[in-house]
């Protein structure tokens, strides 16, 4: 489930919520992604969560949007079922 909230900012904020599925357990980033309006051109994307999802997106951002891998900052903060991690997702 998500929803879009409203600002004055020039921005558009979706919150992408995973409905009780276990924390990193959920595919409701990559559904979300799906369903936005992304700019055209060059724009830098910046993905932080968890570390096997953050690489599904930039693969996503990539293949499904066109997007610059050179203007994109993928991590994973975190790891399901580890601790202390952080992964950068680059080429």
């Amino acid at each position: 489930m998500f929803r879009r909230a409203v600002t004055a900012a020039d921005a558009t904020i979706t919150w992408a919520h995973r409905g009780g599925a276990a924390p990193g357990a959920s595919n409701v980033l990559a559904r979300t992604l799906k369903t936005l309006s992304l700019p055209k051109g060059d724009y830098y994307a910046w993905v932080a969560c968890e570390s096997l999802i953050a690489k599904a997106l930039r693969a996503q951002l990539i293949a499904n949007h066109g997007r610059n891998p050179k203007y994109m900052r993928c991590a994973g903060y975190w790891r399901r079922g580890a601790i202390a991690v952080h992964d950068t997702h680059d080429d």
